[in-house]
């Protein structure tokens, strides 16, 4: 969690972000095609995934949309910790 949010990896490679005291969703991010694993908070709103298609994502959730802020690739197996 990183202040009112709680964040959830889904099998499906989506990513939900929960307001905890509005108990309600906040955010649904995509990007992943499989299932994500690991999630790690970063500084400004930014949501780093891995998943186990091989891939990290870094989500600005101050974006618009919810962009992608970056996407590491060539990982040989499932990431299974940020």
């Amino acid at each position: 969690a990183r202040g009112p949010y709680l964040s959830i990896g889904c099998d499906s490679g989506k990513i939900q972000v929960w307001d905890v005291q509005q108990s309600q969703l906040a955010h649904m991010l995509e990007g992943h095609r499989a299932r994500v694993g690991v999630l790690a908070w970063g500084g400004n709103g930014i949501l780093c995934s891995g998943s186990r298609d091989r891939s990290i994502l870094a989500h600005d959730l101050r974006a618009p949309g919810n962009g992608n802020a970056g996407k590491l690739t060539g990982h040989r197996s499932e990431v299974c910790g940020l």
